[in-house]
Order: C-alpha cells, then sequence, then structure tokens
C-alpha cells in the first residue's frame, strides 16, 4: 500500500493564512504581527524559487507509517534538503548566515506548526536544522556624543527641519530605551505630570511589559516641541525607513564618520568578504536602545533598573545584545585593575 505523499507548500500557505486569520498565535496567546507574516511570505517565495529552479519536489510524509528502512530514506531526504537549500541561499541569492538562520528559524516553526496544530508527525527530522548565526559587533554612542545631540542647540538650529525631528526622536529614544515601534505608538496620554515631575508610562508592544519611566529636563522639552494637541500621537509619523535614512545623514553632520570594518560570515566562517563603512552609515533605529542601556549602566545605574527601564524581565538573556560599552570606559576599568597590580 503506497504511503500517502503531502506537498509541502500548500501547507506552507496554510501556515500562513492560519496565521493571518490568528488561529495560530504565539505560545502566550497573542497574534502573530504583521511583520512577522511578511517574513513568512518572503520565506515561501524561497522555497517556491528552490523548489522550481533545483527541480526538487518538497513533500513530507507520516512518520507513523514508515517502516526503518523509509525513515532512514527520509532522514537522507531531509539533510539533503538542508544542505542544497543552504548552498542555494547562499550561491543563488547571495545571502549570509544570519539571513539564512533566520529562513531556517522560520522553516523548523512551521513543521512544529504541522506536528502540533495539524497533528501530522513529519519526524524529528527538522529539529537538527542547523540555524546558522554570526554575531554582529554591538555599537552605542558614547556620553559625550550622546551630550552633544542633546546641549548643543547651535548643531540643532543648523539641521533641517525634517533632520530636527529625527535628531529629537533619537534623543528621546536614547534616554528612556524604548523600541522604535513603541515610540512611534507613543500618545499624549502615555504622558503624565505628578508632583511636579513628568512620566513616560508605557506598555511594551513586543514584550507587553508596562514601565513608568521618570522623564528630564530636556525630555519634557523635546515632547512640548512636538506635541499638538490635534495630534493622536506623540511624535511626527514617519516610516522606519525614512527614519534610519535621516539618522545616517544626522551622524555624517556630527562627523560620525570613523571607519567601521564590517564582517559577513557563510557557514561561520569569513569568505574575505570584509569591507569598511562608516559609522555613520550603520546608524539605525536600534542604536537608539543599545546607547540608552549602556550609558545607563556606564554611568552606574544597576543591572536590575537598567532592565526595568528597557522592560526586560529579570532572567533576560536578549539584555545584554544591547550593552555595548565603550572603549574609553573599558580602558578605565583596566587602568584601575592595573594599577592595583603594581609593584609598591
Amino acid at each position: 500500500m503506497a504511503i500517502k505523499e503531502y506537498e509541502l507548500l500548500p501547507y506552507f500557505a496554510r501556515y500562513i493564512r492560519d496565521t493571518e486569520k490568528g488561529r495560530r498565535t504565539k505560545t502566550n496567546g497573542e497574534k502573530i504581527t504583521p511583520q512577522t507574516i511578511r517574513l513568512y511570505r518572503i520565506t515561501y517565495g524561497l522555497l517556491a524559487l528552490f523548489a522550481e529552479q533545483g527541480n526538487i519536489p518538497l513533500r513530507f510524509y507520516d512518520y507513523n507509517r514508515l517502516n526503518k528502512r523509509e525513515r532512514l530514506a527520509e532522514l537522507k531526504y531531509w539533510r539533503r534538503f538542508e544542505t542544497l537549500f543552504i548552498k542555494w541561499l547562499f550561491t543563488a541569492r547571495g545571502v549570509h548566515d544570519n539571513y539564512a538562520g533566520a529562513v531556517i528559524k522560520q522553516i523548523k516553526s512551521f513543521f512544529k506548526y504541522l506536528n502540533e496544530q495539524c497533528l501530522l508527525d513529519t519526524g524529528p527530522y527538522y529539529k537538527s536544522f542547523k540555524v546558522l548565526k554570526c554575531d554582529v559587533p554591538v555599537t552605542a554612542l558614547n556620553q559625550e556624543i550622546l551630550i552633544k545631540l542633546i546641549h548643543d542647540k547651535t548643531f540643532h538650529e543648523s539641521l533641517k527641519p525634517n533632520i530636527q525631528r529625527t535628531k529629537d526622536i533619537f534623543v528621546f529614544g536614547c534616554t528612556v530605551a524604548l523600541r522604535f515601534s513603541d515610540i512611534r505608538s507613543l500618545r499624549p496620554l502615555n504622558i503624565e505630570q505628578t508632583n511636579g515631575d513628568w512620566y513616560i508610562k508605557t506598555i511594551s508592544r513586543k514584550t507587553k511589559t508596562h514601565t513608568a519611566i521618570k522623564l528630564p529636563d530636556y525630555i519634557v522639552e523635546i515632547v512640548k516641541r512636538h506635541y499638538h494637541h490635534r495630534s493622536r500621537y506623540l511624535f511626527p509619523l514617519i516610516s522606519l525607513a525614512n527614519f534610519n535614512k535621516h539618522l545616517k545623514t544626522l551622524g555624517e553632520a556630527m562627523q560620525l564618520t570613523w571607519p567601521v570594518c564590517k564582517t559577513k560570515t557563510r557557514y561561520g566562517k569569513n569568505r574575505g568578504e570584509n569591507h569598511t563603512v562608516r559609522f555613520c552609515d550603520t546608524m539605525s533605529s536600534h542604536l537608539m536602545r543599545r546607547t540608552a542601556i549602556t550609558n545607563m549602566l556606564v554611568l552606574g545605574m544597576s543591572e536590575q533598573a537598567a532592565k526595568y527601564v528597557s522592560g526586560h524581565s529579570g532572567g533576560s538573556k536578549s539584555f545584554y545584545r544591547y550593552v555595548a560599552f565603550s572603549q574609553a570606559y573599558i580602558n578605565k576599568e583596566l587602568d584601575a585593575v592595573y594599577s592595583k597590580m603594581q609593584i609598591r
């Protein structure tokens, strides 16, 4: 009796539809964001193109109906799929480890959906798919640069109005450690005044963490500068793409042009694909959160307090991805250690 064969791509399309309609959610019951769903569609397109160009059928069987020989054959099939698909991503699509790893992670999530929600036992093969990753050096603005951004009014006035707005939002993010998506969705009701002090009270869109952060005078000034009673939002709306573009212009205006080496890897190895770019060209919205957390710690705030402000849980591993101590601070700390080791 022939074993029923399931085509993979129609089920991947169903996976996307179920996610869109809310039938598939996060483990805590929350809906998956439209941004993530767009990534699912990209992965679907990559799988379809890979199958077409490589003339490789994408299918799976009911693991429970396979005998030992057939299970071993399936093991070889999925190992071959993993090898060929990643190689195709590298050669035909020109991607690198982090991109390929993100795609494989989504494919593993899809197989988990098949097993847990569709009750189709595809076997354990997908669990061994390797999620490639290359750690990217974390960068942040040091205290001196941030102070110039905050207090140099002559520099502020020299900027075009759209860059001024971006600078103000950037300074806000570098102070309160909010994600760009959270800042963009802020409304006037998120700002409260209590006993003469101003606070921002938010719920993170990503982690649903509640925070109440006291605001310094320069942030209150920024808020008042941009608030308009007819606006639904605290700041003028700006797309992420334009925000990142304006940040690069801002960085160039501040002469943050020192060279930064960017390294890309495939299979965890540097294939000589190093290239140098200016620091200002690497600036993006992620720099706000990294700068805020790093400077909080450098200036003496406890980890526990910094995690509260940034909305990380006490045992969060992702917290340390945002920390980028400046070389000057590291040198100062090392000098303090070395001085104690000198012969007196």
